[in-house]
């Protein structure tokens, strides 16, 4: 499935860019991907769109070969905007997604490992981080290079410049509009499962919860 590569593709690009345009492009074309592939009924994504001329099988495919299964990359897409944007009904689809592919997925791990990088991000207690800054500030880019330093695939960033208008983002998560920057200085908002720490600008603090 190319809208799932795409999907993937652009939520790379914001990790690097942190610019809400792309994390809403991101999101249309996960929802449109939905609308055409996705079996409500049994879970899973169908290899073929609901509007191409009816096949005697619309057949799903999850095993990773040279290049992933349509699924596997899906998978991961759906828990991480579940993530961006705290929309329930994604984790939903992805736990569902899960279940569709167990029994297969039994059978044979080392063919579906893509999927298994999924289904790790799936069990881990996520980690999402709000940053709220001027994104022109030494401040703000210091906490966000301390957030990068170490490779965590759990963690999830979602950036809200303090010098910008906030709409687009409010659109795409709209829990970060009563977020905003302590003493205008740079501000994590950190939660892991059902809590979150107070909000900080102590960048010591913040790896020590990055650590944990």
């Amino acid at each position: 499935m190319t809208y799932a590569f795409l999907v993937w593709g652009l939520l790379e690009l914001y990790a690097a860019d942190l610019d809400p345009n792309i994390l809403s492009k991101a999101q249309l074309l996960n929802d449109r991907m939905l609308d055409l592939f996705w079996d409500e009924k049994e879970g899973g994504f169908f290899q073929t769109p609901i509007d191409e001329e009816p096949l005697l099988v619309r057949s799903k495919e999850i095993y990773d070969g040279a290049l992933p299964s349509g699924n596997s990359i899906a998978l991961s897409n759906l828990l991480h905007l579940e993530r961006l944007t705290a929309n329930p009904e994604l984790g939903r689809m992805a736990k569902f997604l899960i279940r569709a592919f167990s029994e297969t997925l039994k059978e044979i791990p080392s063919a579906y490992t893509q999927f298994l990088t999924g289904l790790y991000l799936a069990l881990r207690p996520a980690t999402e981080i709000v940053v709220v800054g001027d994104i022109q500030a030494h401040d703000t880019r210091k906490m966000l290079a301390t957030i990068r330093e170490k490779f965590s695939p759990e963690v999830t960033v979602l950036f809200k410049d303090s010098s910008a208008p906030a709409e687009n983002l409010a659109l795409i998560a709209p829990f970060t509009s009563q977020y905003t920057a302590l003493d205008g200085k740079a501000t994590a908002y950190v939660c892991r499962g059902n809590s979150c720490d107070s909000p900080t600008n102590d960048l010591k603090y913040l790896q020590n919860i990055l650590e944990q």
